[in-house]
């Protein structure tokens, strides 16, 4: 039975590496790592275009061997092939046809020698044959085909270097057997006795190099000898300067772009895995999202790691405690709301005034219960937010005490204030932390006897203020220590209504204290003989 083939495209691992998540548009982290590692090496490689200085140090040794030659060759004819005349010393064209070519034959420039009237006389490269001339031609080294890839490769090299300008605009030399001085402008200078050079282009884009020098005989100018050589060997050197640095920038930009893949697996791809995580968290569904771990990395991507999965366990966990705080709401609400419908119920049935007084009087209580209940979930809720928008201030804790005891004092409280340290700085919300404090003496007096207060003692530590409540009550059951700082607890005093508290004042207490990068906890006070003489609350802030 044939096998059936999988028609699925390959993936390709690179590929995510270059695209924006959710088909945005724009360029991926790692692509724009890789162009930047480009760009800098094309600002090193731009420097192929620009060979302006090193080409002129080139031509300029160029010309100072040139102009010493043709000088040695002028002065050689100068001395043998000069005749002297009454009507004046001339060149003599046979002397100086037979002499030329040995001048110049040790090297391979080209020598032509003027008469004083411009008309060229003696060529290196004219031989003389049966009844006319034949003229000598260098032919170029010969050339092989490319054999293997490596041949293709630097031929592809050469090309690219070919390509690039030298900077100069340069006079087209026309080739000719018979020059004319007005291709030649080297020679009217020559003869007037100034020596002169000329860098020239050819048509196969090639350089050559003119130098022409008087011929003299006792200061007198008998004519003019131009030598010129062909200059690709100045081409030549920075053709291959030019293949050499796109070797090496070809090798260069491989391994820019090998370390940006290697950058890019390394940055983008954590952070790929980092965005996508934090994208399913949007969806809040399946617990606590995955956030994959980068801290081993010990890197900004290793901290953002960190950052963010704190981020998403802070997120669920005040998602979670919203749920439960949405609960409890619906709980206690239901409690009043039930005891209300069953008064409703029975208010409609009874006809005795003294009943129905009590049922309304029932209705009443349920009434400003739900009040109270409302009004302490709403601070509730509003709580964090407070705390995340105000901005904190630093001042002395004693004196905001100190004011709100007295005010307490004024007003009958039994309260009683014993300081250590009169400046003791917080930085903090004051109206907050008076809500604590005002919390917490309310809460120590309504387990107080009437006729005993409640003590406040405050104090500082190097990093640390203190504050403790005492109360003279019957202390904290056993085990509650914690509890009855959850949300809607109540551990009231014998005696008191149902329903006066709402069960949030402590919860909301330590939500603020740990606000202010605190602690509140509590115990009791304990006798010599282990009697419980009340409870005490300890509320620890950061001290500035």
């Amino acid at each position: 039975m044939a096998q059936k083939r999988n028609t699925q495209p390959r993936s390709n691992p690179l590929q995510p590496l270059f695209r924006r998540p959710g088909g945005q548009r724009g360029l991926s982290l790692a692509m724009r790592i890789i162009l930047i590692n480009a760009f800098a090496m094309l600002l090193m490689i731009s420097g192929l275009f620009y060979f302006g200085r090193y080409m002129d140090r080139l031509i300029d040794d160029e010309v100072t061997l040139l102009l010493r030659q043709a000088r040695l060759v002028a002065s050689t004819l100068g001395e043998v092939a000069v005749d002297n005349t009454e009507v004046g010393d001339y060149l003599r064209t046979d002397i100086t046809r037979q002499m030329i070519r040995r001048l110049v034959e040790s090297n391979d420039a080209r020598a032509q020698v003027f008469a004083p009237n411009s008309l060229m006389i003696a060529d290196s490269r004219l031989l003389r044959g049966a009844g006319k001339y034949v003229q000598v031609e260098v032919l170029p080294p010969p050339t092989g085909q490319p054999q293997g890839l490596r041949d293709y490769v630097m031929n592809a090299f050469g090309w690219f270097a070919s390509l690039m300008p030298y900077g100069r605009n340069l006079p087209i030399h026309i080739e000719s057997a018979l020059p004319s001085v007005e291709q030649m402008p080297d020679v009217t200078k020559a003869l007037r006795g100034e020596p002169s050079w000329t860098l020239w282009s050819t048509k196969d884009q090639s350089l050559m190099l003119t130098a022409a020098v008087p011929v003299q005989r006792l200061h007198q100018v008998v004519g003019a000898v131009v030598l010129s050589r062909s200059s690709n060997d100045i081409a030549n050197t920075l053709h291959s300067l030019r293949v050499e640095l796109l070797q090496n920038f070809a090798m260069m930009l491989g391994v820019a772009v090998v370390l940006s893949l290697y950058m890019a697996q390394t940055i983008a791809r954590p952070l790929r895995r980092l965005a996508k995580a934090a994208r399913r968290s949007q969806a809040i569904t399946g617990g606590l999202p995955d956030i994959p771990n980068y801290s081993y990395r010990g890197d900004e991507i290793g901290e953002l790691s960190i950052a963010l999965s704190a981020m998403a366990k802070a997120l669920w966990e005040r998602l979670d405690a919203t749920e439960r705080f949405a609960a409890d709401v619906a709980h206690e609400l239901k409690n009043p709301l039930s005891s209300m419908k069953s008064a409703l119920e029975t208010l409609e049935r009874v006809k005795d005034d003294n009943q129905r007084s009590k049922l309304v009087s029932i209705l009443t209580e349920d009434v400003v219960r739900m009040d109270r209940l409302i009004s302490d979930i709403s601070s509730a809720s509003r709580l964090e937010a407070e705390l995340s928008r105000a901005t904190p201030e630093t001042f002395n804790f004693v004196e905001v005490l100190s004011t709100l005891v007295t005010s307490r004092s004024q007003a009958g409280s039994p309260l009683d204030l014993k300081v250590k340290d009169s400046r003791l700085m917080v930085r903090g919300i004051p109206g907050r932390l008076v809500q604590v404090i005002e919390n917490l003496i309310g809460n120590a007096l309504s387990f107080s006897p009437e006729k005993e207060g409640v003590t406040l003692r405050v104090e500082g530590t190097l990093d640390r203020v203190i504050l403790t409540v005492d109360d003279n009550g019957p202390g904290v059951p056993p085990g509650k220590e914690q509890k009855i700082f959850e949300r809607f607890y109540s551990e009231r005093p014998d005696g008191e209504a149902f329903g006066t508290h709402s069960g949030l004042g402590l919860s909301i207490s330590r939500k603020i204290i740990e606000g202010h990068g605190g602690r509140i906890y509590a115990t009791n006070r304990l006798s010599a003989d282990g009697t419980v003489e009340g409870a005490r609350f300890i509320v620890e802030l950061p001290r500035q």
